[in-house]
């Protein structure tokens, strides 16, 4: 993830950015012969090291996102081979967490390679022993993005539990919490297929 990362024209700086700029003016302070000399080394110190050091890490979120924004698929269309029985539409749950299937993984960095159009895969698993499901990038198993609320899960288990279902994100955007924190949202769009299969009750994990 990049240090300074630019969404709708506003720049977030991470911790990260903190610490270089304290160890630059560190050294800086030790190296210096008076207040003006300080403060040139610290400013130009500071820019050089987070240019460096941004370089590196957004060369490094560039890989990892590649292989997930590289296709990006088409908006389903309503009019498949199986006929639509059901529709949900809702904001995906917990985009602030961990990815589920890949703990080492955050969700957001995941969101931020995603657009409208990104088909998913709807997978079931056991949350506090009730069905919960999990929305999973398709052809990436190991992403998941978030969950479906609550409430649809509720009833997909009780009326749709062996049912096929598709899903894809309607709208990709950001907005900025009570804390000040810019935080990325997606809106899904969850169809419940005319095909029933009693492998689409399985258990995810």
């Amino acid at each position: 993830m990049k240090l300074f990362r630019k969404r709708k024209n506003k720049f977030t700086i991470c911790l990260r950015d903190i610490i270089c700029i304290i160890f630059t003016s560190i050294c800086a302070f030790f190296s210096s012969t008076s207040f003006l000399d300080f403060i040139l080394k610290s400013v130009i110190g500071s820019i050089i090291f987070l240019f460096v050091i941004d370089f590196f890490y957004s060369e490094k979120s560039d890989t990892k996102g590649e292989s997930l924004s590289t296709q990006k698929p088409n908006v389903p269309a309503e009019t498949e081979s199986e006929k639509i029985i059901k529709k949900y539409k809702f904001n995906v749950v917990g985009v602030t967490h961990k990815c589920k299937l890949d703990k080492s993984t955050k969700r957001q960095e995941i969101l931020e390679t995603c657009l409208a159009g990104e088909k998913l895969r709807v997978e079931k698993f056991l949350y506090q022993g009730k069905p919960a499901y999990l929305l999973v990038v398709d052809g990436w198993c190991k992403y998941d993005i978030g969950c479906v609320p609550a409430y649809i899960a509720e009833e997909i288990g009780d009326n749709y539990a062996f049912h096929k279902r598709v899903a894809y994100i309607e709208e990709i955007g950001d907005f900025e919490n009570d804390k000040n924190k810019t935080i990325i949202y997606a809106k899904v769009s969850l169809h419940i297929l005319d095909s029933s299969s009693p492998q689409y009750d399985e258990c995810i994990v």
